[in-house]
């Protein structure tokens, strides 16, 4: 008697790469070395529909000396992540800006273009100063019927409410935005582009 075997495969998978790489003493190195940043670095910009502050293209953290430990270490990071998705490509960073979401800011959904990897790391993020949310590529627009239940088949996106000291790293391509900050403190966090 023959017996089938059914198999499902997930095919299409996307990969979010997370490590807390320091420790509270450097962490609070880095968010000292934010505090010396020039105020007139820090702005809302144009390009974006939300009203979180930033130095995106008036300041990069990865040109400067100041956070080359941090740099080196997220480089290092990313290469990790892309050989275990099968690239030997050597990214190093492109781009890189701070972030500072008040009371009150969050960031709408985007992506990052001209980039392979894009990462954040987590300088301050008091609770409930919001998450990060990502969104299937594309996202789903005829949900499944009766559907009892999400499963690792059939999420549309993935929640992650980062640590101090934590870092994500995620193809840049990927959607993703930052809920509102419900907190009295601001969330600190820098972003880079890797390529």
């Amino acid at each position: 008697e023959r017996i089938n075997v059914v198999e499902i495969k997930t095919w299409f998978a996307e990969a979010i790469y997370t490590d807390k790489i320091f420790n509270k003493a450097q962490n609070k190195e880095v968010a000292d070395k934010i505090k010396t940043l020039d105020s007139n670095y820090f702005k809302p910009t144009n390009e974006w529909n939300c009203s979180v502050i930033n130095t995106f293209k008036t300041y990069q953290p990865h040109e400067d000396v100041k956070f080359a430990n941090l740099v080196h270490t997220i480089e290092e990071h990313t290469n990790n992540f892309a050989r275990a998705l099968g690239s030997e490509h050597n990214y190093k960073c492109t781009e890189s800006w701070v972030n500072i979401a008040k009371k009150g800011h969050y960031q709408e959904y985007h992506i990052h273009p001209n980039a392979s990897f894009s990462a954040v790391y987590y300088v301050d993020r008091p609770k409930n100063s919001g998450n990060i949310v990502f969104r299937k590529m594309p996202y789903e627009t005829y949900e499944l019927k009766g559907k009892i239940a999400e499963n690792e088949l059939t999420y549309q996106t993935a929640v992650y409410g980062p640590e101090l000291g934590q870092l994500l790293i995620f193809r840049s391509y990927m959607p993703h935005m930052v809920t509102e900050n419900r907190s009295d403190k601001n969330r600190v966090s820098i972003a880079f582009n890797l390529d």
